[in-house]
C-alpha cells in the first residue's frame, strides 16, 4: 500500500475518533451486482467477452459497503470500506489458438477510502484499492485443440473519487467519478497446467476510470456503472511478456441499507438546494489518427478514421469558467495489405522509429494489418462566452495518453506490438445552443497530440445537475 495514502486514511480516522463532540453514523449496505457486459482485450491477439444475454443467470455478484460518517465542527468526514465479488462467464477468441465459450472468471475488488464533504454537493475521497482476477482455463480446450491454463492478475492502486449530489427530476441520486492510478501489478500464468513452466510478471503502470449514478427507488438503491481499465505491457520473464491490455465493463448494482444509526440525507450532511451547475455527459468522437502513412499500392488500404467515445464531467470554478475531466477513447486506425503491397511511412514513426522518414514498406504476407489503438484521460479548463443564443467554450488542458501499435497477420502467432505513452497539451472549441433545459447537445472540435496525433469532431450529450 502507498505509505502516504495509508497515513492519510489512518490520520483521518484517528483524528475524527479523538473528538468527543462528534456525531457518528455507521451505515451498512449490501446487495447484488449484475454484469451486463465485460471485455478483456490484448489488442488483436486475444480477448474475453461476456454478454448478459448469453449468460443471464451466471454474471452475478455480491456487494458490501460500510461507511462511518462523523460530523465534527459542522463538517462531514467519511471512512469507507467498499468490496464486491463477482463471477463472470465469458467467450474466448485468439488470433492463433481458436475460440471457446463458458469460461469462468472470478473478480474481487476492495477499496479503503477516507474523505470529506467539501461543499453542499461535493465529497472527495482517496485511499487504497485492490483488484484480484482469476481466469479459469485449466482443462479448457479451444476450437483448435489448444490447452488452456489459469491466469491470475493482481493490481493495487490509489483511487481519487468525487461524489456529487446530483438529482435528476425526482431521482435524488449521487454521481460518482473516479480515477485510479495503478502502481503495482502482478500477473501469473500457470503454464504448468498446459505442459509448460509457470511464469510471473510485473505490470506496474496503468489506470482505471469509473463512473456510476446511484439513486433510491422503492426502498432499494440502484447504481448503473461503467469501468475502463488500461494496463501497459509487463516486464520480460523467460523471453515472454504480458502484452498491454484493456478492460471494459458495465452493469448494475442493486443494494439496500440495513444499518444506519444516524440519518444524513442521501449520504450528505445537508440536502441540495437548486442547481449545482455540475454536469456530466457522453460524447461520440469522429476521430482521425495522423499515422503519416500514405501512397498505398495494390490492395493496401489506409483507414485513419473511426468512431470513438468520451465520458466527461465538469465543475464550475467561476460563473464563466469550468474545470472538465474526461476519459477519451479514440477508436483505431487500420492499415492493411497483402503480399507485395506497399505504403510509405512519411513521418518515420512506424515501429518506434525503426525506419527513416519516407521509407516505402512492403507487406511480406497476406492479411497483414497495422492497428493503432488510442485512449487518454484529460483535465481541461473551459471559459464560456455567450453570443446571442449560443455558448462558445474554448478548451485548453492536458491529457495522459496511451497508444498501442500492433502489426498482426491473421492466423500467425507472432505479432509486433509497440506501446507509446506520454502527457501533452490539448485544445479545442465547443459550441451549444442556450436552452432552459438541463439536457443539451453540443458540437466541438479538439486536437490531441500523441505519438500519432488525433483530431476529433465531437457530438456531446450533456446533463447539468
Amino acid at each position: 500500500m502507498n505509505k502516504l495514502t495509508l497515513y492519510f486514511i489512518l490520520f483521518l480516522f484517528c483524528w475524527t475518533a479523538s473528538h468527543s463532540d462528534q456525531k457518528v453514523s455507521n451505515i451498512h449496505e449490501g446487495g447484488i451486482q449484475i454484469t451486463g457486459y465485460y471485455s478483456y482485450d490484448e489488442p488483436h491477439f486475444m480477448y474475453n467477452r461476456s454478454y448478459l444475454g448469453d449468460y443471464l443467470l451466471d454474471n452475478l455478484g455480491l456487494v458490501y459497503n460500510f461507511k462511518q460518517q462523523r460530523i465534527i465542527d459542522n463538517h462531514l468526514y467519511e471512512f469507507e470500506i467498499d468490496t464486491d465479488y463477482k463471477r463472470i462467464d465469458q467467450d474466448y477468441w485468439s488470433n492463433t489458438t481458436g475460440t471457446g465459450s463458458d469460461i469462468k472468471n472470478e473478480i474481487i475488488n476492495l477499496r479503503l477510502l477516507g474523505g470529506i464533504q467539501l461543499t453542499e454537493n461535493l465529497k472527495l475521497k482517496t485511499g487504497y484499492g485492490y483488484r484480484y482476477l482469476e481466469d479459469h482455463k485449466d482443462g479448457f480446450r479451444s476450437s483448435t485443440g489448444a490447452a488452456g491454463y489459469d491466469r491470475i492478475q493482481e493490481y493495487q492502486y490509489i483511487p481519487i473519487l468525487a461524489e456529487v449530489n446530483a438529482p435528476i427530476g425526482s431521482l435524488n441520486g449521487i454521481l460518482k467519478l473516479e480515477y485510479d492510478y495503478i502502481y503495482y501489478g502482478k500477473n501469473e500464468s500457470k503454464l504448468s497446467q498446459a505442459g509448460g513452466s509457470d511464469l510471473k510478471f510485473r505490470n506496474d503502470d496503468g489506470y482505471m476510470v469509473k463512473t456510476s449514478y446511484k439513486f433510491p427507488y422503492a426502498g432499494l438503491n440502484f447504481e448503473p456503472y461503467y469501468v475502463f481499465q488500461s494496463v501497459e505491457e509487463s516486464d520480460i520473464r523467460s523471453s515472454a511478456q504480458e502484452p498491454s491490455n484493456t478492460t471494459n465493463e458495465y452493469g448494475l448494482k442493486i443494494t439496500k441499507v440495513f444499518g444506519a444509526d444516524m440519518v444524513i440525507t442521501n449520504g450528505f450532511q445537508t440536502p441540495i438546494s437548486g442547481n449545482t451547475d455540475i454536469y456530466f455527459g457522453l460524447g461520440m468522437m469522429l476521430t482521425k489518427i495522423d499515422t503519416g502513412f500514405e501512397s498505398p499500392t495494390g490492395t493496401a488500404k489506409i483507414d485513419e478514421k473511426d468512431v470513438g467515445y468520451k465520458l466527461f464531467a465538469g465543475l464550475p470554478l467561476k460563473h464563466n469558467l469550468d474545470l472538465e475531466f474526461a476519459y477519451n477513447n479514440f477508436g483505431k486506425s487500420v492499415t492493411s495489405g497483402n503480399t507485395g503491397d506497399t505504403f510509405v511511412d512519411s513521418d518515420g514513426k512506424y515501429a518506434n522509429g525503426l525506419y527513416a522518414p519516407g521509407t516505402t514498406l512492403t507487406f511480406g504476407a497476406n492479411n497483414v494489418a497495422v492497428n493503432i489503438l488510442s485512449d487518454s484521460t484529460s483535465l481541461a479548463i473551459k471559459p464560456k462566452y455567450k453570443i446571442n443564443e449560443f455558448e462558445i467554450a474554448p478548451m485548453l488542458g492536458v491529457h495522459r495518453w496511451d497508444q498501442s501499435e500492433t502489426t498482426v497477420t491473421t492466423g500467425v502467432s507472432n505479432s509486433n506490438t509497440e506501446n507509446y505513452s506520454g502527457t501533452d497539451v490539448i485544445y479545442g472549441i465547443n459550441i451549444k445552443a442556450i436552452t432552459k433545459s438541463n439536457l443539451t447537445v453540443s458540437l466541438g472540435y479538439e486536437e490531441y497530440p500523441m505519438y500519432y496525433d488525433a483530431s476529433v469532431v465531437n457530438i456531446n450529450l450533456e446533463y447539468k445537475f
